[in-house]
């Protein structure tokens, strides 16, 4: 039986984006011999996000999206994602490109190994460190 792997995606004012995330998260999710769902939970956008999501999960079934009634933020909304989540693995992914995500099969393979929880570092940045 094909395991299932749960994306999740919090997002908030993403409309810029979110059609591209979505598509290069399939494309990653093709790469590899794994079943997806893909959460976006959604943090009461007050841009064009929701509708361009609703319209994307339309078309796409793997596409799960929740639309929170008022901003939770960014602690509280991916917990809730993730408890949402009914993959047998569950990544946790930014929204705005932040997260490699040509690291999604790099953390599949990890977590296969064994690994209970495996997280991605970044060794360097431009931004500033506080």
């Amino acid at each position: 039986m094909t395991k299932l792997i749960s994306i999740v995606t919090p997002t908030y004012n993403e409309e810029g984006n979110i059609k591209e995330l979505c598509l290069k998260i399939s494309e990653e999710m093709k790469k590899t011999k794994y079943d997806y769902e893909h959460i976006v939970i959604d943090n009461n956008s007050t841009d064009n996000t929701i509708n361009i999501l609703k319209l994307l999960a339309l078309k796409d079934k793997k596409l799960k999206i929740i639309i929170n009634s008022r901003n939770f933020g960014h602690i509280k909304s991916p917990i809730y994602g993730l408890m949402q989540a009914s993959g047998d693995a569950s990544i946790l992914m930014s929204s705005d490109f932040q997260d490699p995500l040509e690291l999604i099969p790099k953390y599949i393979s990890e977590w296969e190994k064994g690994f209970d929880v495996v997280l991605g570092q970044k060794e360097t940045s431009d931004e500033n460190f506080l």
